[in-house]
């Protein structure tokens, strides 16, 4: 056990297999998430650039099922729901009606 004001350090280990499927899901969710939420900023409306902000924990779950074979539970496909609900429950409510 550290001391108090020592540094504990995490350390963890990914097997040879799983490695080029961890990359995967950092390069896709992080690199490419972050480039086009990114990007997207000074061409979007803020009300969807803060939803696509709220939807990226939602890909990193969804990758890691794809590419990590995480088994995703009853809850976390709940919050997956809700979470896609609620981003086009604030995008349709944002768009203009039609005919006005």
């Amino acid at each position: 056990m550290p001391r108090p004001g020592q540094r504990k350090e995490l350390v963890f280990w990914v097997k040879g297999k799983d490695s080029l499927s961890a990359l995967a899901l950092g390069l896709i969710s992080a690199g490419v998430g972050c480039y086009f939420y990114f990007s997207s900023i000074d061409r979007l409306p803020v009300q969807t650039v803060a939803v696509c902000g709220y939807l990226e924990p939602l890909s990193v779950v969804l990758f890691s099922g794809l590419f990590l074979v995480e088994r995703l539970l009853p809850a976390q496909v709940l919050g997956a729901a809700l979470m896609l609900g609620g981003a086009v429950f604030a995008e349709r409510a944002d768009s203009p009606k039609a005919g006005r």
